[in-house]
């Protein structure tokens, strides 16, 4: 699949996709992220889940007409590589152990998905938010990036007076640091204890699912590689 890639910058805010409509690319990022967004009307919209480094933006292509069923937008600016989405298919197509960890990376983006509707009902702000500035820790490998308050409050779908007031707590227990539109998590281990529990269920679900993933298939004594 190496031969069919090309790397390419994506800058913070550009949308890649949008729902309903066609997505023409695969997308793995290495330093930049990319936020599938439920829309709710033309104003309000929620990020589902996030993707980064350990994983890629092709749900929509794997099956059928390349028809994109959120809307992705990339969070944090970086690099990624691109794929075709018609040569992806056929690489697909032509290598059933890619397509079954495939298969077990989306089950996890769609539990991710899943659980956010009920975080979002029953968490408050700033449990929600330290959870998804971990989860952004977490797919750039850093512990520091640009995250504007309106980009957070659009990552809750909340208000921004709501983030803001939930940014000053954290930083008032010393658990980041923000200043001019950049965030820098200070303390880690607290920011977890801060979290909603959805942060340890989304990665328990994910340790889970790789270790399916490297498990040997029946009749076969070779486990698959990992994709990340």
């Amino acid at each position: 699949m190496g031969d069919q890639c090309e790397p390419v910058w994506l800058a913070a805010g550009e949308a890649l996709g949008h729902m309903g409509g066609p997505l023409s690319h695969v997308y793995y990022p290495v330093t930049a992220t990319i936020a599938l967004m439920a829309q709710a009307d033309q104003l309000a919209g929620l990020q589902v889940t996030l993707i980064g480094r350990e994983g890629l933006l092709a749900s929509p292509v794997i099956d059928g007409p390349a028809m994109s069923p959120l809307n992705a937008l990339v969070r944090t600016g970086g690099w990624t590589w691109r794929m075709g989405a018609d040569a992806f298919r056929a690489e697909v197509a032509l290598n059933p152990r890619l397509r079954g960890m495939l298969d077990h990376y989306l089950y996890v983006l769609l539990g991710e998905a899943s659980r956010v509707s009920a975080c979002t009902r029953f968490h408050g702000v700033e449990a929600r938010l330290a959870r998804w500035l971990l989860t952004l820790a977490d797919r750039v490998g850093a512990c520091g990036f640009p995250l504007k308050l309106q980009v957070m409050a659009d990552m809750l779908g909340t208000q921004r007076s709501g983030v803001s007031v939930a940014t000053m707590r954290l930083r008032q227990h010393g658990l980041i640091r923000y200043s001019r539109g950049s965030v820098v998590i200070v303390d880690l281990r607290a920011l977890e204890r801060s979290a909603c529990d959805c942060y340890r269920w989304a990665n328990q679900l994910r340790d889970h699912m790789l270790h399916v993933e490297a498990a040997p298939h029946a009749g076969d004594g070779n486990a698959p590689a990992r994709t990340d």
